[in-house]
């Protein structure tokens, strides 16, 4: 986690003025995440109880991030460039159920409600700011009805990584 922290902050050096606003909330949020599971030695037995119950549902969960991963690169290659901001934050909060839905399913509501409120930490700042009118599930299947078939369209294998859409995703910015 520490590793992708400073590699968001030292992307972020490059960038123009909003998507440089955006990778520092991102980092922020990220920054307050790992503080928070750090901070106390419950903390961090809750953190690492948490991890080893995901563990047992990784395969299913590497397949939803997988989706994400093919979901932004079909954004990025195919979205004109002012409408790709709400397909991309439509897609995370399409993963983000997702995630809460599969772990829940696969292993228990505690440790889906320990992730909903991780992932809600490094991210809500960022779309609230980013497209707040997209930080809903509702108000992206509501304006945005193709988000939804387009993300569940999605592959939930790959070799490719989320760096290269999003840097793409990011070029588009102003």
């Amino acid at each position: 986690m520490k590793s992708n922290l400073k590699c968001v902050k030292d992307y972020a050096k490059c960038l123009k003025p909003f998507p440089k606003t955006m990778y520092g909330i991102l980092h922020a949020g990220m920054r307050k995440e790992v503080t928070a599971r750090c901070s106390t030695e419950d903390s961090r037995n809750t953190f690492i109880k948490q991890m080893l119950s995901i563990e047992q549902t990784k395969p299913i969960y590497d397949g939803v991030f997988f989706k994400l991963v093919n979901y932004y690169d079909f954004t990025t290659k195919n979205i004109s460039a002012e409408m790709q901001l709400p397909y991309i934050c439509c897609g995370l909060q399409y993963i983000l159920k997702e995630m809460y839905d599969t772990v829940k399913r696969g292993k228990s509501e505690e440790t889906a409600k320990y992730l909903d409120r991780s992932s809600k930490t490094m991210w809500e700042d960022m779309i609230d700011v980013a497209y707040g009118k997209y930080g809903e599930i509702e108000s992206c299947q509501k304006e945005l009805k193709q988000t939804k078939q387009i993300y569940q369209s999605q592959g939930t294998t790959g070799n490719n990584g989320i760096i290269v859409p999003l840097v793409r995703f990011t070029k588009t910015l102003n």
